[in-house]
């Protein structure tokens, strides 16, 4: 068993992607995923805790303007309406400093983490609540849309676009770890 130099035992968290096992064809997807499998081959599975976030709630600004306007209606249309799972990168730390502190707990665990599931209409309504205004959309034709976005991204969104969707039990997540951001907490801190 290797050992650190403090005489600790070496442990492994790696933050993956929800999905990354689903052979999406979405490169970031691909390249965790191998990533993860390297990392069951090399450190051994009870020593490395996989957490596999969702899209961070962080990706969008924390207040709204008429510059952001084609940013709304990019991602409503390239994501066909649908509901999508969001989750802070706060969340994300916090979630793998539990894991990295309680090792013997978290020992072999791959773990799905999500706080909210919104549309770009349900994020709107947060931006209301929380900034008094509700942010506009300026829509394209999906196809301009997807053009218009970075590859990684719009690689992403032709997945929701196509059918494909995040996993995570939100509410088990809720349960086993209290005080995960709403989107509303997002915006605020």
């Amino acid at each position: 068993m290797k050992h650190l130099a403090s005489g600790a035992e070496l442990r492994v968290v790696y933050s993956s992607v929800d999905g990354a096992e689903l052979g999406t064809g979405i490169p970031h997807f691909e390249s965790k995923w191998k990533i993860e499998k390297m990392l069951r081959k090399a450190v051994g599975r009870s020593r490395l805790t996989v957490l596999r976030p969702v899209v961070f709630m962080d990706n969008l600004p924390k207040t709204t303007g008429a510059a952001l306007f084609p940013l709304w209606g990019h991602f409503d249309v390239a994501i066909g309406g649908k509901k999508v799972h969001w989750v802070s990168t706060k969340d994300i730390g916090r979630i793998g400093a539990l894991a990295l502190t309680d090792a013997t707990s978290y020992a072999g665990r791959t773990i799905g983490i999500a706080s909210e599931e919104l549309s770009i209409s349900d994020i709107q309504d947060r931006y209301a609540i929380v900034n008094g205004i509700r942010p506009t959309k300026v829509t394209l034709p999906c196809d301009e849309a997807l053009a218009a976005l970075p590859p990684p991204l719009r690689a992403t969104l032709e997945w929701l676009h196509d059918g494909g969707s995040y996993t995570v039990d939100i509410g088990s997540v809720k349960n086993q770890y209290p005080g995960m951001m709403a989107f509303e907490d997002y915006l605020k801190s």
